[in-house]
């Protein structure tokens, strides 16, 4: 009889154990999922960043043009 129950104590142990390897597992899968979210919405964030500032040098670019083109016709007009 002492060998059965050692058996099951075994056995509880072994169920234990992959218990706690798959809690692990599916842990360490959560924090590397949320670690390339954080570095998704990072880089996304960059991007956004570098757009606005590209967008806003067109916009500078832009505006200088057409004070020289209205400095241009103020001086064609004199």
């Amino acid at each position: 009889m002492p060998y059965i129950c050692a058996m099951n104590h075994i056995s509880i142990f072994k169920v234990e154990v992959r218990l706690v390897y798959e809690i692990e597992r599916i842990r360490i899968g959560k924090e590397l999922l949320d670690a390339k979210m954080f570095e998704e919405e990072n880089e996304r964030k960059c991007i956004m960043a570098l757009r606005k500032a590209h967008k806003e040098e067109e916009r500078r670019a832009r505006e200088k043009i057409r004070q020289k083109l209205e400095e241009e016709k103020v001086g064609i007009e004199r």
